[in-house]
C-alpha cells in the first residue's frame, strides 16, 4: 500500500530553517548541531490540512514523522488518544523500531508541518556510531513521554476528554528528559 502521506505539500522550509526550527525547540535542545543538521537533511517538511489522516492503524508506513508547527491527534482502536503539539514530538517510530504495520492513527487537528523522516534513512543514521545513541534516545523519549501522560490520565487512557491544545503556532513546553550520558560536544562531529 503506498503512504498516505506522500498527498502532503511539500513545506517551503529548506534545510538551514528545518534545522533553526528543530534547534529552538525545548525537545531538542540537549541534542548536538549535528545530529539536527542530518536530520533537518534526511527529512522532508510536509504541510498537511486539518483533519489529514498521515498514518492508519494496521497499514505500513515507510516514514517516522517529527511534528514541526500544529497539533496531530493519535487513536487507536481501543479509543487511546493523544495530542501531540510541541514541536519535536515525533510519532509513526514504530515503522522503523519494529517494522511492522502502525498502532496508531494519526490525524492532523490544525493546518500541520512535520518532518517527514524516511524509514530507510534512520536505519542508515543509526548504523553511525556517532548518531546511534541520540536517534535511539529521541525515540525512547517519545514513548516515555507517551506512557508518562497516560499515567497522569484520569480518564484512564482517553486523553482526548482531558487536554485540548490550540496550535496556529508552534507550542513550547517543557524540555525533554536530560539525556543520560554527557553532552555531546557539537565540534566532534564536525
Amino acid at each position: 500500500m503506498q503512504d498516505k502521506q506522500v498527498k502532503a505539500k511539500t513545506s517551503n522550509f529548506n534545510h538551514l530553517q528545518l534545522f533553526s526550527e528543530l534547534r529552538q525547540a525545548p525537545k531538542m535542545r540537549s541534542y548536538p548541531d549535528a545530529f539536527l543538521e542530518r536530520l533537518s537533511t534526511l527529512g522532508q517538511a510536509v504541510q498537511v490540512p486539518a483533519g489529514f489522516e498521515i498514518l492508519t492503524e494496521g497499514h505500513p508506513s515507510e516514514h517516522v514523522y517529527l511534528l514541526l508547527r500544529g497539533s496531530i491527534r493519535l487513536q487507536s482502536k481501543n479509543k487511546i488518544f493523544f495530542h501531540l503539539h510541541q514541536c519535536g514530538e515525533i510519532f509513526g517510530e514504530g515503522a522503523f523500531l519494529m517494522k511492522e504495520p502502525g498502532r496508531e492513527t494519526a490525524i492532523a487537528s490544525t493546518p500541520t508541518e512535520l518532518l517527514r523522516l524516511p524509514v530507510a534513512g534512520l536505519a542508515k543514521l543509526q548504523q553511525d556510531p556517532r548518531f546511534r545513541e541520540m536517534l535511539l534516545r529521541l525515540i525512547a523519549n517519545s514513548q516515555q513521554d507517551k506512557f508518562q501522560r497516560l499515567l497522569k490520565s484520569p480518564t484512564g487512557g482517553d486523553i482526548a476528554q482531558n487536554e485540548s491544545y490550540t496550535a496556529s503556532t508552534v507550542s513550547y513546553g517543557s524540555p525533554q528528559v536530560a539525556p543520560t550520558s554527557p553532552p555531546y560536544p557539537d565540534s566532534s562531529y564536525g
